[in-house]
């Protein structure tokens, strides 16, 4: 009889978790997506918006937190010392960096230097890591990415915002 149960109990859940994956992959069907878009297409454009959740600073503001770049790009680059990801990512940005000399590059750690950066924090707001926030020398943020990108994709990012004077995303 508990058996019996147990077993019940544990195909309603199935059930349960069956009906949320379909109804939440019927979110991306598309009668919810605006006319002439697929999802791939609704997402890039939230993306090109919010740039995954940080909110583009004004350019006086952006510049004036880094009066030491004196009109470079700048890379902020947040991570934790605990984050496997972050571990991962440090020598292949470093290396990524070696030949963009223009780039003003700062790694910030989530934990560490918030007191040392309060202004930095405040304006991004990082809620994940590892975080890039690629900024214009007009201090124009150009583009977010999260976690660890292919070796190209970081590549053409720091190359972008090498030859760009700005204005957002290319």
């Amino acid at each position: 009889m508990k058996t019996r149960a147990k077993s019940q109990i544990l195909i309603l859940l199935g059930l349960i978790v069956l009906a949320m994956g379909l109804f939440l992959g019927y979110l991306h069907w598309s009668p919810f997506l605006p006319k002439g878009q697929d999802a791939s297409q609704a997402e890039a454009a939230t993306q090109n918006k919010t740039f995954e959740g940080i909110r583009p600073v004004a350019s006086t503001e952006t510049l004036a937190l880094f009066p030491e770049a004196k009109g470079r790009p700048i890379l902020l680059a947040f991570g934790s010392e605990y984050c496997i990801d972050c571990q991962r990512l440090k020598p292949i940005l470093e290396e990524a960096l070696s030949p963009h000399k223009k780039i003003y590059a700062i790694h910030l750690d989530i934990r560490g230097d918030q007191q040392q950066y309060p202004q930095v924090f405040e304006a991004f707001k990082p809620s994940v890591v590892p975080l890039m926030v690629f900024i214009a020398p007009d201090g124009t943020v150009r583009n977010v990415i999260t976690g660890v990108p292919a070796a190209r994709k970081l590549e053409s990012e720091l190359q972008a915002l090498e030859q760009h004077p700005g204005k957002g995303r290319a």
